[in-house]
């Protein structure tokens, strides 16, 4: 979460909302058509690991799984590593969704492709595609965070709450921020 900036992800909350709205009105997006995504779950998931599938189909795209922690060949007796298997699903597909147990497994995931590789939690560390569906949903619910009190319930220590507080760090402290560069200037 501290790698996206408030233009990114207000550009990504108007994209979802777009699509949202296109979605609602029974339109067909093609945006992603010819693409794949490859989804390597190494922790069990369904919701994130189906909406992951559903946001590729619904945008055009293709998607190709892994099949799960039981059934890949990673770090099993072949001694297939997980570079390895980052390196040859690279050459499968256009992006990657990853979910680990291990903390940073996706970000070492991350420099040893050069197709993008999304982060759908990695052990206690973070989830932060969870945290921007959750800050997307808070702000359009709520028309905006501006002069709004949010509260968080729940253990801080769970990945998807420090990922949402430090999505809200980005979405008020910077805004603040930048606001407080203005008006001194």
């Amino acid at each position: 979460m501290n790698d996206i900036n408030l233009n990114f992800i207000n550009n990504l909350f108007e994209q979802a909302n777009r699509y949202e709205r296109a979605l609602k009105n029974n339109k067909i997006i093609k945006d992603l058509n010819g693409k794949v995504l490859a989804t390597l779950f190494y922790q069990p998931s369904t919701r994130t690991r189906m909406s992951f599938a559903s946001a590729m189909f619904r945008l055009g795209g293709q998607v190709i799984d892994m099949g799960g922690p039981k059934v890949a060949r990673t770090d099993d007796y072949f001694d297939e590593s997980m570079a390895d298997t980052i390196k040859y699903i690279s050459q499968y597909s256009n992006a990657m969704v990853m979910r680990h147990y291990e903390n940073f497994a996706v970000e070492k995931a991350s420099n040893i492709t050069n197709i993008p590789m999304i982060n759908a939690g990695d052990g206690t560390n973070e989830h932060p595609t969870q945290a921007l569906l959750d800050l997307y949903t808070m702000t359009k619910e709520l028309g905006g965070l501006d002069n709004k009190i949010i509260g968080i319930g729940g253990d801080i220590n769970c990945r998807v709450i420090r990922s949402i507080v430090m999505g809200l760090e980005n979405l008020i402290l910077k805004k603040l921020s930048s606001f407080y560069r203005m008006a001194k200037n």
